[in-house]
């Protein structure tokens, strides 16, 4: 704009002219250590109520507000920060083991090496959705056919009736044992304590002390044995239906555009672990019980397969672990299997199994 100093005719630094448009004294006050004081503060310092400024203001206040809101606006930078779904080291690199970055290229979300771990020739890049796409099919391979949900869960609040008379019947046993344990050792004291015994002659220090311990160290496990009855509980029908239906929402949560990103991790976090992508192609780790859930024969199974346990007994690799499932249950089913494989993109359970 050609602004120049009044006195030496140079032309105003860039410095110069942040401190004319962000000098208070402009708009009538004065700043002094940081300070701002206008009449009102130097009457009361001052104690005159006459005592004004003296310079006129060239601008009210409003104005030199709204220079500071531009000034303050125009100085804040332009970065964005870009939340992608797979990123801040969610995948990592399958040959090298470095982190996998992602880069956004014409409305396209590709991911790759970062690299900095070295050479890595992995220079191919991944498009987001391929990646989605292979995630969603992990999560669809450890769903169930809802008719086989509900064929199982009949047997299994059978099992549960059956379980809880057991179950209520070794816990009065427990109790009715500890009870008798607790009477002993009552009869006991009060047989130490009699008035016939002061002599010690019915019952010395070292006989009570002795049958004492005997009764506490029945009394001791039998009330772990109770403990342990009680916090086993009778609610594992309710956990296994609480299982099952996340499992069954896992991959329509996972595509649902309401879920946040942080949320999607989460559920693929649940399920696997150790996510690594080598020439377009995801491996990973899964986690028990899904690692055991996707090697039942009906895992991935489309919701429209109608279940026919007879055909299914005949047909399917591991038998047996159908009738591991339905006959009984442990407190911690382990179905062994091989070591976790590659997942390739574009690969569908679904698919392969019809």
């Amino acid at each position: 704009m050609g602004l120049r100093a009044p006195k030496t005719g140079k032309m105003l630094s860039k410095h110069a002219i942040e401190n004319l448009l962000t000098n208070p004294y402009y708009y009538g006050v004065i700043q002094y250590n940081s300070q701002i004081y206008d009449d009102t503060h130097i009457q009361e310092k001052t104690g005159d109520p006459n005592r004004k400024i003296q310079h006129e203001a060239l601008i009210n206040k409003e104005l030199f507000e709204e220079v500071q809101f531009a000034l303050c606006k125009r100085g804040k930078g332009k970065y964005r920060k870009h939340n992608y779904t797979f990123g801040s080291c969610f995948l990592q690199c399958g040959e090298c083991g470095g982190s996998v970055t992602a880069e956004r290229q014409r409305y396209h979300v590709y991911y790759h090496c970062s690299r900095n771990r070295g050479h890595c020739s992995q220079i191919q890049w991944t498009r987001e959705e391929v990646i989605s796409e292979a995630f969603s099919d992990l999560l669809y391979s450890v769903k169930l056919p809802q008719s086989y949900l509900d064929f199982a869960f009949l047997k299994l609040r059978s099992v549960h009736a059956y379980e809880a008379q057991f179950t209520d019947a070794q816990r009065r046993k427990l109790q009715s044992q500890l009870n008798a344990c607790q009477q002993r050792l009552d009869a006991l004291l009060q047989l130490k304590i009699s008035p016939s015994n002061v002599d010690g002659s019915m019952l010395s220090d070292d006989e009570y002390l002795k049958q004492k311990k005997v009764i506490k160290d029945e009394f001791d496990i039998v009330q772990k044995q109770l403990t342990a009855v009680q916090q086993q509980g009778l609610n594992w029908i309710d956990d296994c239906e609480n299982f099952f239906r996340f499992t069954q929402q896992l991959a329509t949560k996972f595509l649902s555009a309401n879920v946040s990103v942080e949320d999607k991790k989460s559920l693929l976090l649940i399920v696997c672990s150790n996510i690594i992508l080598k020439d377009h192609t995801l491996a990973m780790d899964y986690r028990e019980p899904f690692k055991s859930l996707m090697e039942f024969p009906l895992s991935g199974m489309p919701e429209k397969t109608k279940f026919e346990r007879e055909k299914v007994l005949a047909q399917a690799e591991k038998p047996e672990i159908v009738e591991y499932w339905l006959g009984r249950r442990d407190s911690n089913p382990r179905v062994t299997g091989s070591e976790p494989v590659a997942l390739p993109l574009g690969y569908s359970p679904r698919r392969a199994r019809l």
